[in-house]
């Protein structure tokens, strides 16, 4: 992974996501309202 940083030019790995989609199996509590919600971010 080193020569990847390097191309980069970044000293730790940096982990992104462009969707995210929340499927809770059991009670979330105070992130409840998440529940079957997704967020996509648009890639430009």
């Amino acid at each position: 992974m080193n020569d990847v940083n390097k191309k980069f030019n970044k000293k730790t790995q940096e982990l992104y996501s462009y969707k995210l989609k929340f499927n809770f199996k059991t009670e979330a509590g105070i992130l409840n309202y998440l529940n079957d919600k997704e967020i996509k971010i648009k890639i430009t």
